[in-house]
């Protein structure tokens, strides 16, 4: 279940007309009122608290990223509804953040499932660092006591208790790559305006664990091969797309943690290009890329105007940082989904929260994983986390340099079905990784001269993938892979019959 709600929020660390920060200051401890729960929601709920112990969520909180800081209240016996005021103190080693008030009607215990029955404290990205701590009370409205202070008016009881945000190192980068498309003869280029560029940097911001997300625009690349909503064509312009990368690599226009995404227009609308087929493929990326190499780090999708290239963007992108489908298809069609993913159907496991929509998202209502196939889509836990890891890796690595040459290599489509495709050509700035696989090297007879590496990278949203291989050498005349061959004039062949 998806709510729509206007509760109260309290800006910490934002800006405000008049610098009140809420209700006036209190000093009488509530009585017969306790603090039940606390949480800090940046996409996904993490509990700090529950029932006065500290807790440790199954997601990590972000550092340099907004969050919603939620008290839930638990009434005791014979207590009066009646409004209480709520003070988060902020401190850090660099000193006290303004203590912050909100006044609230408490008429019962609070719900995760609703706003208008917590505390809500938005927290700016600038005030969530590391070392932030925090402690919250709850104080009478009127400022006289009304009995004796509830034990659990208090948390921590003394001191501060830890938030324990963490850094990814860095932003999400991002570059937005137009592929002009040349096969119909129209040269039409994608769709990136300012709206619809917002539209991507605003999708990523609310499903990935970044504090930012930078993105640019290459300029653009004509390519000239067709591309179909069956799937024909897709994994031709993901290894131009990677291929492409690999080369601004060479060229230092490009750096080791940008995540490269080719956007292109096969037909003048979206529902043109899908019209007639029965399956309609969106976008390609390789499916479980090696967190060390940065060859993989591209994706392929449409690049018309609208949320759907935005949520096509997100999904793509999240196939490029390592992660596999949620098991979630209505359609009853899904490959390389996850076998670790924890949570039925593809859902997302914790509330979800959409700060900007002020949405929140049921964990048991209809919202999925986005890295499934079902709508509506949030994030869950599980993969909030993961992409942590991998967004915090590749950014670290980045920072520490490394690398190293490689050497010319081919890339070798290979279908579903087996038959193969030569690609294109590319240079590695670094070893290649992927499912290691033999193949056989012929010579101009046919006859078998050698056996050989290759590197596999299967396709995330298709059947089949590509094959690195290495260069030829004198006298070789053609691959033998499975029961295709590859000659490299350049297209597949049938075996030679021996």
């Amino acid at each position: 279940m998806l709510r729509r709600l206007t509760p109260l929020l309290l800006c910490v660390g934002c800006a405000s007309e008049d610098g009140a920060g809420g209700a006036g200051p209190t000093s009488e401890l509530v009585s017969g009122l306790g603090v039940s729960a606390v949480s800090l929601n940046q996409a996904v709920q993490v509990p700090l608290m529950v029932g006065g112990q500290a807790v440790t969520g199954t997601a990590p909180i972000v550092a340099g990223r907004s969050g919603l800081l939620r008290v839930s209240v638990q009434p005791e016996a014979g207590f009066q509804p009646r409004e209480v005021v709520a003070r988060l103190e902020l401190g850090t080693a660099a000193g006290e953040l303004p203590p912050m008030e909100q006044k609230l009607l408490v008429a019962g215990p609070s719900s995760d499932a609703d706003l208008a029955t917590t505390f809500n404290f938005e927290l700016a990205g600038e005030a969530l660092t590391p070392d932030l701590q925090f402690a919250v009370s709850l104080r009478e409205a009127s400022g006289k006591a009304q009995g004796a202070p509830s034990p659990a008016a208090s948390y921590p009881a003394s001191g501060r208790a830890a938030i324990s945000a963490q850094s990814t190192s860095g932003p999400l980068r991002l570059v937005l790559v137009p592929l002009q498309y040349d096969a119909d003869g129209s040269g039409r280029l994608p769709a990136l305006d300012e709206a619809q560029v917002t539209r991507y940097r605003d999708t990523l911001l609310g499903l990935y664990p970044t504090g930012s997300v930078e993105i640019r625009i290459r300029d653009p690349i004509p390519y000239d091969g067709v591309i179909s909503p069956n799937g024909d064509g897709w994994g031709e312009v993901l290894q131009f797309l990677l291929m492409r990368r690999n080369q601004d690599r060479i060229t230092n226009e490009a750096l080791p943690n940008e995540y490269y995404y080719g956007l292109f227009m096969p037909k003048a609308s979206f529902a043109l290009y899908c019209s007639g087929s029965p399956v309609c493929v969106l976008g390609l990326s390789t499916a479980l890329p090696d967190p060390t190499k940065e060859f993989a780090r591209g994706s392929v999708g449409i690049g018309f105007v609208g949320d759907q290239a935005a949520s096509t963007l997100a999904h793509e992108t999240g196939h490029a940082h390592g992660r596999l489908h949620a098991p979630c298809a209505p359609m009853g069609f899904i490959q390389n989904t996850d076998p670790a993913f924890p949570y039925p159907d593809g859902g997302i496991g914790v509330w979800g929260l959409d700060l900007g929509e002020k949405s929140l998202f049921d964990p048991q209502g209809p919202a999925r994983d986005f890295m499934g196939y079902c709508d509506p889509t949030w994030v869950s836990d599980y993969t909030w986390g993961a992409l942590f890891d991998r967004i915090t890796f590749v950014n670290a690595s980045a920072a520490a340099g490394g690398g190293g040459g490689g050497q010319p290599m081919w890339m070798v489509s290979v279908d579903g079905a087996g038959r193969a495709k030569l690609g294109q050509r590319v240079t590695l700035t670094e070893e290649p990784s992927g499912e290691l696989r033999m193949l056989d090297v012929l010579d101009h007879q046919g006859a078998l001269r050698r056996r050989d590496s290759a590197r596999f990278y299967p396709y995330s949203d298709l059947p089949g993938g590509f094959l690195l291989v290495p260069e030829p050498k004198p006298g070789d005349r053609s691959l033998r892979i499975g029961e295709s061959s590859v000659h490299w004039g350049g297209r597949g062949n049938p075996l030679p019959s021996r």
